[in-house]
């Protein structure tokens, strides 16, 4: 996690804070920085936790689900980012209780073309049944969005708001399915254990925030502030989740999640 630090002048002819750093500097530092925090051994750990929801007595409900038709044609470009990464999540989930989700794929598709996602250079036809290569191709594709997303617009986006997105999906999967099954141990044990894609979440969006234009263009929506509010809900009952607490979670993601999947008019 990072740390902020706060300078004060105090004396005259001292800046106020170190000068800004260029939009090249900072794309270079972050996709440093990301790659090392999203490895392969702490991505495999986490991608491997998902299974705790059936170890929690959690179960498939479609309604969860984002509607596959009729919400993409009227978004946004950073809306269709967010909801890049919700599809993934729900993708996830859909294959976690062995559910179809070519449905959930062509909505997905819909939405690349929209936003010019260069689907052919990443996406490689993996087996369905394969699920340990169908995780490394993930994660290979992770690391190489970072990389491209340096000189590709599109990319550092859609990876940004992408991670954001499946994040918000995931803790309302989570917190929905738990108050209707019961918050038991297991339940509590399923949400600690995903602190740490809070974490990644932002320090993802925080990588940017040495430069302004990147800043303003990646926390659009104050996602960091979204984030941080989930964390602190999570945090202050560590070990000890009760039904308000995923209440609160709730009340913190369906606003955002409210309007993106909005049906068009």
């Amino acid at each position: 996690m990072a740390l902020w630090v706060i300078g004060a002048i105090w004396m005259a002819g001292i800046p106020a804070a170190a000068a800004e750093k260029s939009k090249a500097e900072v794309l270079g530092a972050a996709c440093e920085h990301l790659v090392e925090v999203l490895n392969e051994k702490d991505l495999t750990a986490l991608f491997g936790m998902m299974e705790k929801m059936k170890d929690a007595g959690l179960s498939w409900n479609k309604e969860l689900t984002l509607p596959v038709s009729g919400i993409v044609a009227c978004k946004t470009p950073e809306e269709l980012y967010v909801l890049w990464g919700m599809y993934a999540m729900d993708m996830t989930y859909a294959h976690l209780f062995g559910k179809g989700f070519e449905d959930i794929v062509a909505a997905r598709v819909e939405l690349e073309d929209r936003i010019g996602f260069p689907r052919d250079a990443f996406k490689k036809p993996v087996p369905e049944s394969d699920r340990e290569e169908k995780k490394n191709k993930s994660i290979e594709m992770i690391h190489e969005m970072i990389r491209q997303s340096q000189e590709n617009p599109v990319l550092l986006h859609t990876f940004v708001g992408g991670f954001y997105g499946s994040t918000l999906e995931l803790f309302y999967l989570f917190c929905s399915l738990g108050l209707a099954a019961g918050v038991t141990d297991q339940v509590t044990d399923l949400i600690n254990s995903h602190i740490p894609q809070l974490d990644l979440t932002y320090q993802i969006l925080d990588a940017y925030g040495e430069n302004g234009e990147l800043a303003q263009l990646l926390d659009v929506g104050g996602r960091k502030a979204v984030i941080q509010s989930i964390m602190d809900v999570v945090k202050a009952s560590l070990g000890n989740v009760r039904e308000e607490d995923l209440q609160k979670v709730l009340s913190i993601v369906e606003p955002v999640r409210a309007p993106l999947k909005a049906p068009c008019q």
